[in-house]
């Protein structure tokens, strides 16, 4: 979770790769052997016809997901975070998703709070329908609201924010969702968009690409750190547009890539993981409205009031770190309203007695 007043560098969860081969069985394996030793009881064993033991690589693919995109994280560490403030007033859940975090805040809030919920109808109908059913069983769900997070500040102009959370893959719908190709192989249409009703689709973006600006988009949007993979992958893609045609569905793109990657990826990901993410990312210009919610969202927070975001991109993190760099300067009147021990979390040259403090 990120906070809004302070930048601390845990906004981004870590992948974790997937696991090695294990040692063959064995006393001297299972008691912890060196590499010289391991290799030298393989080699002992393939020379003897003994099978090794290796369990199959326990990788993430397109079709299995790290969490599907109505699964929360965290959820108490958020809440507490944004009612650490122990303020009243409207907070504001800007990724209802299937309602963990709105659920969480109304066992907290006192009565004379009330809650506002993003729930865009378009993208996902049935966060949508949950939202207007907690609405009607819980008074203090004040306003459902059909739009993603960066219509926060123009449809709350006006109002002053207790807090504010997001978890930004249920906002961005960063888990499973086939028929528009966010995550499956199977042969769906390449469209990749959250609103098939805004915008191109990818496959009608990959008509007019150019080559160079595919390969921008997969290493800025892919979190690819090798720019000649990215420019690899775009002159495969686009050769063979060029050569069969526009691409139709996602599996036509995925293999594709696959073929020009050659290898598997080191964190465990599909191949083709990372430039599907890139295109989502870039189809939706998901980065675009995570900077307007931060604009909005901070701009109508009340003195003391707190954002909490969550994130596992890198990408995402790293805007919010930067954005909070450039707005660190605090409201006029949170120094007034603020504790000591406040301040001094904030900015720890206040304790010190240097003149430059």
């Amino acid at each position: 979770a990120e906070e809004a007043r302070s930048t601390p560098d845990n906004g981004q969860a870590a992948i974790r790769s997937s696991p090695g081969p294990r040692p063959i069985s064995g006393a001297d394996a299972a008691a912890g052997a060196d590499a010289w030793t391991e290799y030298a009881l393989r080699a002992e064993a393939r020379a003897a016809g003994r099978p090794i033991e290796e369990p199959p690589r326990l990788l993430r693919t397109l079709t299995a997901p790290p969490r599907a995109c109505g699964a929360p994280v965290m959820v108490r560490e958020v809440v507490d975070a944004v009612l650490a403030a122990k303020r009243t007033g409207t907070y504001v859940d800007a990724s209802f998703g299937r309602g963990a975090y709105s659920e969480e805040l109304l066992q907290r809030l006192p009565s004379n709070s009330r809650l506002v919920v993003f729930a865009d109808e378009r993208v996902d109908p049935a966060a949508a329908e949950a939202a207007r059913a907690l609405q009607r069983a819980d008074s203090r769900v004040w306003a459902v609201v059909s739009a993603p997070l960066a219509a926060l500040r123009a449809t709350l102009a006006g109002q002053e924010l207790a807090g504010v959370l997001a978890d930004l893959g249920v906002a961005f719908q960063q888990g499973d969702d086939a028929f528009r190709g966010l995550s499956s192989i199977d042969d769906v249409p390449l469209d990749l968009r959250a609103d098939p009703s805004c915008g191109i689709s990818a496959a009608e973006w990959l008509r007019t690409v150019t080559v160079e600006e595919l390969a921008w988009v997969v290493h800025a949007y892919g979190e690819d750190d090798d720019p000649l993979v990215s420019l690899r992958i775009a002159e495969a893609v686009v050769d063979w547009q060029r050569r069969h045609g526009p691409y139709r569905t996602v599996y036509q793109l995925v293999e594709v890539i696959r073929k020009a990657k050659t290898m598997q990826e080191e964190r465990g990901l599909h191949p083709a993981k990372l430039t599907l993410q890139a295109l989502r990312v870039f189809v939706n210009g998901e980065l675009e409205q995570l900077e307007e919610f931060l604009k909005g969202s901070t701009a109508l927070l009340a003195p003391g009031a707190r954002l909490a975001l969550v994130s596992t991109r890198r990408a995402e993190a790293a805007l919010v770190k930067r954005f909070l760099r450039e707005h660190e300067n605090s409201h006029a009147m949170f120094e007034a309203t603020s504790s000591l021990q406040r301040l001094v979390e904030l900015y720890p040259l206040l304790k010190a007695s240097a003149s430059f403090a």
